[in-house]
């Protein structure tokens, strides 16, 4: 007889077996060209926003890079401070794994900025 508790865990076994088999498709899927991984433009302003609402984020701002699984953007990653937004009902970690590489790369290429050095001011008073 099946009861709830093994009918509970049987659904959700299967439910990680065919998470991982997804998972496991992602980098395949990148090196055919069904997954694009590129900076975002003014026009993936709603579907950020859309994404953002899917993982209960706030949405990205900055640099953002995004990830295009067969047309639809399914992650997010802001390159300034690595926040990321994802589709929580697919396998995209895989997927923020290779936009933090991305933004790992573009961080590498860009000339580091020098801080100035803050010296402390000098109050004359008077009296």
């Amino acid at each position: 007889m099946l009861t709830y508790s093994s009918l509970s865990a049987a659904l959700a076994a299967e439910r990680e077996r065919a998470i991982r088999e997804r998972a496991r498709t992602a980098w395949e899927r990148r090196q055919r060209g069904e997954l694009r991984i590129r900076a975002a433009a003014d026009a993936d302003t709603a579907a950020l926003v859309r994404l953002a609402r899917l993982d209960s984020s706030r949405p990205l701002t900055g640099t953002v890079l995004v990830a295009e699984d067969a047309g639809v953007l399914v992650a997010a990653l802001s390159v300034e401070d690595g926040a990321t937004v994802a589709d929580p009902f697919r396998a995209t970690a895989p997927i923020v794994a290779m936009l933090r590489l991305r933004a790992d790369q573009e961080r590498a290429g860009r000339p580091r900025r020098r801080r100035r050095r803050r010296r402390p001011r000098l109050a004359f008073r008077t009296g």
